[in-house]
């Protein structure tokens, strides 16, 4: 049993260790725009690609430093390329699977919620549509909103310890 967990860790160091070491593939066109802002620039294209390589730049460094930090030879590091590569061949389809499903989910609930509204009456309609420009208690930002100043951000929640049980009465 023992052994059994040990491998299946180290399978999963090794998948993981790879995905570190391995070269990123090229990004054809930066995402700029968001569903959620309706099709609104979230950021300019000049602006996305920067940050897209910054994040290069720092998974470049990481995979470097990984790399020197177990000593691995030239031979390893391409071995490990090649096991990235075969994973990320295997997952693809998986991805793209989730990413319809994903898609899938946002159209029941977009429909649910035409659904839902056409119960409501007018009055109802409004404050929900008020309801909706609110920030929630996770501080997430309102749909409509464009101004920052109306979000509320997340604090960090304490851990709360558990109630210590009661100790047993003792017998005299």
């Amino acid at each position: 049993m023992k052994k059994t967990v040990l491998i299946l860790m180290a399978g999963t160091f090794l998948l993981g260790s790879t995905q570190l070491m391995a070269k990123p593939e090229p990004i054809e066109k930066p995402i700029v725009k968001s569903e959620i802002s309706q099709g609104e620039p979230m950021m300019t294209e000049d602006d996305a690609l920067e940050r897209i390589n910054d994040l290069e730049r720092k998974v470049q460094k990481a995979r470097k430093d990984f790399a020197d930090k177990l000593g691995l030879s030239e031979e390893q590091k391409k071995k490990a390329d090649e096991l990235r590569q075969k994973g990320r061949e295997r997952m693809e389809p998986i991805m793209a699977e989730m990413k319809k499903l994903r898609e899938q989910a946002r159209e029941i609930r977009e429909e649910n919620k035409k659904e839902f509204e056409a119960l409501l009456t007018p009055e109802q309609k409004k404050i929900l549509k008020e309801m909706e420009r609110k920030p929630n208690k996770k501080g997430m930002k309102p749909k409509d909103s464009k101004d920052p100043a109306e979000f509320k951000h997340h604090k960090k929640m304490k851990h709360h310890k558990s109630p210590k049980a009661p100790k047993p009465l003792e017998d005299d």
